[in-house]
């Protein structure tokens, strides 16, 4: 993820230290768990992990990936325990009963911040895709089905702890579950969702830049070719930025998926071997 960010910066000739925020499916981080929804102060080879989503639980690993129901029940679990079973009405009942136990043993359970991976729970509770067949494919369905015009947003979903600011995932999906109970369509509950994502994004980067006094925000990551998610963020990362010298860099030479990632290494690389020198 730090590859990324450098990624975006370095391909611009940007030296000075940005804050960037990095939102992809699976890369495993510096703590042994599985990165993918990361606020990074980036300066050179070095970065400070400043904020990032709360961990959710992949129950079976890779298999959640591919089951994104799997995924909604274990990005759910700590919040609801043995009501996610609940979830999901169009999972077998033997099913579900196997991922709870997976959950409830913290069995071949990896650790995640990904933002892939709630893009993927919201995409099965909403029954918009119930296995992966593709990279990306419960994400773009989601998108795709988004009502582009809903300018709801759910409750702010920001905490802060030991210094570092957290996005509340979990928190979010569960006010989604709320307006399906209540027969809210789908379109506008990914709507709501897209907007919520977007803004909460643009207030914790607005805020760690003036936290961290830098005047560079850049992004990267796969999750970034979400049109819609992008657009929003955009839009609200204008409206609540505080210094008007702020900039918000995105990737205007390479993609924002992990396309890049090879020249963001290479450029870290090359500024170790520098201060070596």
């Amino acid at each position: 993820h730090h590859a990324h960010a450098v990624a975006t910066l370095a391909s611009q000739g940007i030296r000075e230290r940005a804050i960037a925020v990095v939102y992809d499916g699976t890369g495993l981080g510096d703590d042994g768990t599985v990165w993918g929804g990361e606020f990074l102060l980036v300066e050179g080879d070095t970065y400070q992990r400043v904020g990032h989503l709360t961990p959710m639980l992949m129950p079976g690993a890779e298999q959640a990936v591919i089951y994104p129901g799997r995924m909604a029940m274990g990005a759910l679990y700590a919040k609801m325990q043995d009501k996610v079973k609940d979830l999901c009405p169009w999972m077998s009942a033997p099913e579900k009963e196997a991922v709870y136990q997976l959950l409830a043993t913290r069995t071949n359970c990896s650790v995640t911040t990904s933002m892939g991976r709630l893009f993927d729970s919201l995409s099965a509770l909403l029954d918009v895709c119930r296995e992966r067949s593709y990279e990306g494919e419960p994400a773009i369905k989601l998108e795709k089905i988004a009502n582009s015009h809903e300018q709801r947003r759910y409750s702010p979903a920001i905490l802060k702890k030991e210094g570092k600011y957290l996005l509340d995932g979990t928190q979010i999906l569960l006010e989604a579950i709320n307006d399906l109970a209540n027969g809210i369509e789908p379109s506008q509950i990914a709507g709501c969702f897209h907007n919520t994502i977007a803004y909460n994004t643009a207030f914790i980067a607005t805020e760690l830049a003036r936290e961290y006094k830098v005047s560079v925000v850049c992004y990267s990551g796969g999750c970034f070719q979400n049109k819609l998610m992008l657009t929003r963020f955009k839009e609200y990362f204008n409206q609540l930025k505080r210094e008007k010298n702020l900039k918000l860099l995105g990737p205007q030479v390479l993609p924002p998926n992990d396309t890049c990632i090879s020249y963001g290494q290479a450029v870290v690389a090359s500024l170790k071997r520098d201060l070596k020198k």
